[in-house]
C-alpha cells in the first residue's frame, strides 16, 4: 500500500480568501504518484482519510501562512488575517476529524518561517502634544514601545505545535519543518535543509 501524505488545511474552502486549496491541487497534479490528499475542516464531520492515516508511516503537512515565533496560522499570506487560527486549534480540529494519538507517522508543518524564532521588536507610537508647555506649538511626538512576545516566548510555530501534541498524547509520531519554512533572508541562521523536532519543550 502507498503511503498517504495528507495535506490538512485548517479552513472549509470558499469559507475565506485562501489560496492553500490551489496550491494543494498544484501538488496532486505534479506529483500523482505521491498519493496526495487533501482533507479540509469540516464542522461536526469525521474524515475517513484522517481516521486510516493512523496506520502505517504515512505523512501529514500541516500548510498555512506564518510570521517568525507566532503561533498564529493564516489562510493568505497577509499578517494579522482576522481568519487566522492558532496551531493548537488547527491540531484539535484534526483531532475532532478522526486523527488519534496513536499516529505513528510524521507531521510536517509546511507554514512559512514555521521553523524560525521570533525577535524582541519595537514600534513607533505617534502621539499629539505641545512643543513648550501646554499653550505651546502642537506637535507629533513619537516613541517607541515593545511589542509583547506571544504567550510570552517567541518559540517558533513548529515547535509549539510539536509541544502542544506531545501534551495531548500524541508520543509516536516525528514532527518536522522543511528547509521552505526556515529559509529566505534568515537562511544563514539555520544548519541543516531539514530539522526533527521533539515531541517535548526541546527541538532540533
Amino acid at each position: 500500500m502507498p503511503r498517504l501524505r495528507v495535506i490538512w488545511i485548517r479552513w472549509q474552502e470558499g469559507s475565506c480568501d485562501c489560496d492553500l486549496f490551489e496550491r494543494s491541487r498544484q501538488w496532486q497534479t505534479a506529483r500523482p504518484e505521491k498519493n496526495y490528499q487533501i482533507v479540509s475542516w469540516a464542522p461536526n464531520a469525521t474524515s475517513g482519510v484522517l481516521a486510516n492515516v493512523c496506520t502505517g508511516e504515512n505523512y501529514i503537512y500541516l500548510r498555512g501562512h506564518g510570521v517568525p515565533g507566532d503561533p498564529t496560522v493564516n489562510p493568505t499570506n497577509t499578517f494579522n488575517n482576522p481568519n487566522g487560527i492558532s496551531i493548537y486549534e488547527s491540531i484539535d480540529r484534526m483531532g475532532q476529524m478522526g486523527l488519534k494519538p496513536g499516529f505513528r507517522g510524521m507531521i510536517k508543518c509546511y507554514s512559512c518561517f514555521s521553523g524560525l524564532s521570533g525577535v524582541d521588536r519595537t514600534r513607533t507610537i505617534r502621539t499629539a502634544g505641545r512643543k513648550h508647555g501646554f499653550f505651546g506649538e502642537r506637535v507629533l511626538k513619537e516613541k517607541k514601545v515593545q511589542l509583547p512576545r506571544p504567550e510570552g516566548t517567541w518559540d517558533p510555530l513548529a515547535q509549539r505545535g510539536a509541544s502542544y501534541m506531545r501534551g495531548i498524547g500524541f508520543d509516536f509520531c516525528s514532527f518536522w519543518v522543511t528547509w521552505a519554512c526556515v529559509r529566505a533572508k534568515w537562511k544563514t541562521r539555520v544548519r541543516t535543509t531539514a530539522r526533527r523536532i521533539g515531541m517535548s519543550s526541546r527541538w532540533w
